[in-house]
């Protein structure tokens, strides 16, 4: 198998060394105050395999 030409880099290292000179600064933003909405979608059946439960569960608690 011939080695990739190519090898996409996460955009933090591309700018790692600018941050560390102090030519771009990095900056924290707030959180959004607005609430977020998020549904969740799942068949209707007699069985609900199990991490379905648990993933609507653990939406229902942290949203």
């Amino acid at each position: 198998m011939p080695a990739p030409k190519h090898v996409a880099a996460p955009g933090f290292l591309v700018v790692d060394d600018d941050l560390r000179s102090g030519a771009l600064v990095a900056l924290k933003l707030d959180p959004p105050t607005s609430p977020m909405h998020a549904y969740a979608l799942f068949a209707r059946a007699r069985w609900q395999p199990a991490k379905v439960r648990a993933m609507i569960d653990f939406l229902v608690e942290r949203l």
